[in-house]
């Protein structure tokens, strides 16, 4: 085993998503299921997440800064210029917050499984 395989508690605790496509909404779905407060970071959105998010999310269009990440329990990462997602995951870290940068696992503190959802019953299932 490479990876220790861990469930978050993010009822009422704000996930940081940068990004504004479909990838960005994906995971905003996830987190939102368990109850996390989005926060969606980026200078443009697709007019679909906005009218997916409009009023159960917020909306951050500022130049991103480490303080963007205070207080998080988690930050993704959905962005296809890799430069910048490094370095927002960078900024991430730097508050302190564990980062997925989608589709990068060598740039990512942990990983979303495969899931499987019946319920009072949740299975993750994912390799290494």
């Amino acid at each position: 085993m490479k990876t220790f395989p861990a469930f978050h508690a993010l009822t009422a605790r704000r996930v940081v998503i940068a990004g504004g496509g479909e990838a960005a909404s994906r995971k905003a779905r996830l987190a939102a299921q368990a109850g996390a407060r989005i926060t969606f970071v980026a200078s443009e959105l697709s007019a679909a997440l906005v009218k997916e998010w409009r009023g159960a999310a917020e909306f951050d269009a500022r130049r991103p800064t480490p303080e963007l990440f205070a207080g998080a329990a988690l930050a993704f990462i959905a962005l296809d210029d890799e430069t910048h997602a490094v370095d927002l995951a960078a900024m991430a870290r730097a508050a302190g917050v564990p980062v997925n940068v989608v589709d990068r696992p060598d740039q990512s503190d942990f990983f979303t499984p495969s899931i499987i959802d019946r319920g009072d019953i949740v299975v993750g299932v994912s390799t290494g």
